[in-house]
């Protein structure tokens, strides 16, 4: 492994403070390096362990990541073991692995759960491919629609839908947000999780949106999409067209919008 030290700091009260560099394997260039700060007491007795490794990777990554690590510590391994085994190992596999493994399987048949997910936007290839790799292991079906903004629409056993959802959480976002959970009566035609260019390519609009970012006519993919998801996407659209994001619950809802009518009493009151 190829480690660095960029420096020890001691603290008054005899706190030592480590904090190291490694490479590591991923699929995404933002996530080749992480930061290691190992914190240990007087006694040389590891108190905690922080990481950092870019932007791909949010807190909850990073959080699970020194778990592992402080395990490792506590368990007698080195500084030097615990950083060769993470420039060996995918960090996001490793997660998956020890947090996020998937659900067991129902001894009997269960109804098939849907869920639409919004991103203010999903431009990161490496996402999008995590993404589909989780749903095939996971057995979900669905579109990933990558832009901005981006969006999925994912269906299959509820525990696996709630374990993607919580997988999806470990990257960086700037908004992404579980706009309805539902049960469905009829089934998406496709097995698998598939890119929308490889299902509704003529509602993609390459470079325009901000930064020359793909985007996806929403309006022209309810025209397009499978009926089965359609009505739910006329609901939603709003939270695509608008950036209006429906309630926290979590349960397919009309959007609220504020009426001029509203604000002129409201102004009237006011004078």
């Amino acid at each position: 492994a190829t480690v660095s030290v960029l420096y020890c700091q001691m603290s008054a009260t005899d706190e030592r403070r480590e904090v190291l560099t490694v490479s590591i394997p991923s699929r995404d260039p933002r996530l080749s390096s992480a930061e290691v700060t190992i914190i240990r007491n007087g006694k040389n007795e590891v108190q905690s362990v922080q990481v950092h490794t870019g932007k791909l990777l949010g807190r909850k990554a990073h959080s699970h990541i020194g778990i592992l690590l402080h395990s490792m510590l506590k368990a007698g391994k080195s500084s030097s073991d615990c950083l060769d085994w993470l420039s060996q190992e995918s960090a996001i596999d490793a997660i998956i692995t020890n947090f996020y493994s998937p659900p067991k399987p129902n001894a009997s048949p269960t109804p098939r759960y849907r869920s639409w997910l919004y991103f203010h936007h999903l431009c990161s290839p490496a996402k999008v491919s995590y993404a589909i790799d989780w749903a095939e292991e996971l057995q979900i079906s669905g579109i990933v629609i990558p832009g901005q903004p981006g969006a999925m629409i994912i269906e299959g056993e509820k525990d696996c839908i709630e374990n993607l959802q919580e997988r999806m959480r470990l990257f960086s976002w700037r908004d992404y947000k579980i706009l309805a959970n539902m049960f469905c009566k009829t089934e998406l035609p496709w097995n698998n999780l598939h890119h929308i260019n490889n299902v509704y390519p003529e509602a993609v609009r390459p470079g325009a949106a901000v930064k020359g970012r793909d985007t996806t006519d929403y309006s022209l993919l309810c025209d397009q999409i499978h009926s089965s998801l359609r009505g739910d996407l006329l609901t939603l659209l709003p939270a695509f067209t608008n950036g209006i994001i429906p309630n926290e619950d979590c349960q397919p809802c009309k959007l609220p919008v504020s009426t001029p009518s509203t604000k002129k009493k409201k102004n009237r009151l006011q004078r």
